[in-house]
């Protein structure tokens, strides 16, 4: 974003004087992008378990994900259902999250993944 060196240069400057710190470093990353390349990683790789015959891919729209440190507790809650393979957030949207989980064929039913989370406090639909 523009105008973030700046304020990191700044950061950098004012925190060792005011707080004694020897050295500062600062990374900046975008969300976006950090989010884009998680996507891209599992995506193929759901797509390959969804292929196998003994397991199914079940897609669904996850709210109250406001940030990155909501998802693995989305994950979490999700891989703890009894027949979960694996469950990952794809793309987090104002609208929600959309979440593919994979998990043995016949052994877990959309409503037993959105309990869950409801459990958990992130209201679901399928998608």
């Amino acid at each position: 974003m523009k105008g973030d060196g700046f304020f990191m240069n700044k950061l950098k400057i004012i925190l060792p004087v005011v707080l004694g710190i020897i050295a500062i470093s600062i990374v900046a990353v975008k969300s976006r992008d950090m989010s884009e390349n998680r996507r891209l990683k599992f995506a193929e790789q759901i797509d390959q378990l969804a292929l196998d015959k003994n397991y199914e891919k079940i897609m669904l729209n996850v709210k109250n994900v406001t940030c990155a440190s909501c998802v693995p507790s989305v994950e979490k809650a999700l891989k703890h259902v009894p027949g979960v393979k694996t469950a990952v957030v794809l793309v987090m949207k104002p609208e929600g999250a959309e979440t593919a989980v994979i998990c043995e064929k016949g052994k877990v039913t959309p409503e037993q993944l959105i309990i869950a989370l409801q459990q958990a406090s992130y209201p679901a639909s399928v998608l």
